[in-house]
């Protein structure tokens, strides 16, 4: 459920409160409702965590983690273009250069056998 899809939701929902508008549901019904159908990850885990008393205060909670999760930046959530589709391997060229940055310390500080090791190596 992306954030055109959440607020069309919302709206379902409150269209269908304000017919009930001459006996209204409970408030916790109204929110036990809503909660159980939203499918939107970072809203549903957001409402969940807050523990709101109010329908509009969820619907709140809600949108807000939606919008928040959305403006996190492009790429962020599943299936982005960018993605080549497979794991991409580490960049490892950094922790190489500073493996052999560490050896060439110890060999000059005469530290154990690196330099024997360091030599070995080639």
């Amino acid at each position: 459920m992306g954030k055109k899809e959440l607020l069309n939701y919302v709206q379902e929902l409150r269209t269908l409160l304000t017919g009930t508008a001459a006996d209204p549901l409970p408030e916790a019904v109204t929110l036990t409702v809503f909660m159980e159908r939203l499918h939107t990850i970072a809203a549903r885990t957001e409402v969940f965590r807050m523990h709101p008393t109010s329908f509009e205060e969820a619907v709140s909670l809600a949108l807000n983690a939606e919008h928040n999760f959305r403006s996190v930046g492009p790429g962020w959530h599943a299936g982005s273009a960018g993605s080549s589709g497979g794991p991409e391997p580490m960049d490892l060229s950094y922790a190489e250069d500073e493996e052999v940055e560490l050896l060439v310390w110890a060999c000059r500080a005469g530290v154990g056998e690196s330099c024997y090791c360091f030599f070995e190596r080639d």
